[in-house]
């Protein structure tokens, strides 16, 4: 069997806190944000306060790597089972656009040389966000047996690039650089007869790379990097935009499964 690796990555600070203090609802969150802070992790873990680290898969089989640009979550990332990673990077808040964006760093697997021949060479390697854990990983591995990528579909599905859009506009954060996602889009499907508005919509939060074989490897590295690069030119880190038009043209290089046949938590 080959070597599985799974990966997973929180940037940012641990806890949200408000940027602004304009509501009674703005002044209760960072009363939370100043004492989930103060308190000792050994109370935190005590009261059950919900963390974003959540508790690695267990298999035989497997490494589980964590990746994170914040120092203080190393020990919380050991003691959950994973091997942390940290990463240079300047820290920012819980939802902000440049954390999302380092994030798909790690999704789409832009690592530095040394790094990236251990992660990928000859091995399947498993993204999963941090609250989209899978722990059924024989199911995971013989659903991308003969395929280079797996991936699931969107909780409720979306048959059009549309649907996706409208849903993201409801996310300030994936708003804010809307109108140049749109014009992206519309450029590549008048340009290219490769793309369509009609495709169904993936969920990234869980993804199987398969570089077991060597015919897989172009694939896998083509689709990434222009996701991950029109991501950054877009400033757009609602990435299952950039996906289902990018994904097209290695459709039949992708098995694409419906959400719920791959059960995942957030903790």
């Amino acid at each position: 069997m080959n070597d599985i690796k799974i990966i997973s990555c929180w940037f940012g600070e641990e806890f949200n806190r408000p940027s602004k203090i304009a509501s009674f609802y703005h002044f209760k969150m960072l009363i939370k944000y100043v004492v989930k802070t103060t308190l000792p992790r050994f109370l935190l873990e005590y009261f059950e306060v919900k963390t974003v680290i959540p508790k690695a898969p267990e298999h035989p089989k497997c490494e589980c790597i964590f990746f994170t640009n914040n120092a203080k979550l190393l020990s919380l990332i050991e003691s959950r089972g994973w091997v942390p990673h940290l990463m240079t990077s300047s820290i920012s808040g819980v939802n902000s656009v440049d954390s999302s964006l380092q994030a798909k760093s790690i999704k789409f697997l832009r690592f530095e040389p040394v790094l990236r021949k251990t992660l990928t060479e000859r091995n399947i390697l498993i993204y999963m966000d941090s609250r989209r854990i899978c722990d059924d990983i024989d199911m995971l591995l013989e659903e991308v047996e003969k395929h280079a990528i797996l991936i699931r579909t969107t909780p409720r599905k979306k048959e059009t690039i549309w649907s996706e859009v409208d849903d993201a506009k409801l996310q300030p954060r994936y708003a804010k650089a809307m109108d140049s996602t749109i014009d992206y889009i519309n450029a590549t499907i008048s340009n290219n007869h490769e793309f369509s508005e009609s495709t169904i919509i993936s969920n990234t939060g869980l993804i199987v790379y398969n570089f077991s074989r060597p015919e897989f490897v172009p694939i896998i590295d083509k689709l990434t990097n222009k996701v991950y690069e029109t991501c950054l030119k877009l400033e757009q880190p609602e990435c299952q935009i950039i996906w289902a038009i990018e994904a097209q043209r290695f459709s039949s290089s992708i098995r694409q499964i419906p959400f719920g046949n791959a059960q995942t938590r957030d903790q």
